[in-house]
């Protein structure tokens, strides 16, 4: 008699259930990975000036800017910190910290885990966005 196979949980990330791989994972921003991509292009331009970045690598940098919320490396710095300090969990912070929603009920439109939030209300859900536009604008 053949045994069963173990029964997969499916993902949903709607309900967190992100699945094995991403349980202790740390979700980076867009604006991380600018950041990042654009250490890395400075330190190559230093070390082999004629070398240029790979096709992939451009649409990465490409895409990074299309979508980058935060410019300034300080700024994203700021925006990783706020998020950290907050009762969430890295899967909500890279989302917030990437579409940086106008206020709570967009914010739980979004990310619906926030409507289960531990002690996260929504008028610390407005302040922690109020903080995060304030970000944006100082760039």
């Amino acid at each position: 008699m053949a045994g069963r196979a173990p029964q997969v949980e499916e993902e949903d990330a709607s309900e967190l259930k992100l699945g094995h791989e991403f349980q202790e994972a740390r979700c980076l921003m867009i604006s991380e990975v600018a950041v990042v991509l654009d250490a890395y292009v400075n330190r190559r331009k230093e070390e082999a000036p004629d070398e240029q970045p790979n096709a992939v690598f451009e649409k990465c940098m490409e895409y990074c800017k299309r979508f980058n919320r935060f410019e300034n490396p300080d700024a994203v710095h700021s925006v990783r910190e706020l998020l950290s300090n907050q009762d969430l969990y890295e899967f909500e912070v890279g989302v917030i910290g990437n579409l940086v929603p106008e206020n709570a009920q967009e914010a739980k439109a979004l990310v619906p885990t926030l409507e289960d939030q531990r002690e996260l209300e929504d008028e610390d859900i407005d302040q922690m966005l109020g903080t995060l536009h304030t970000y944006k604008t100082l760039q």
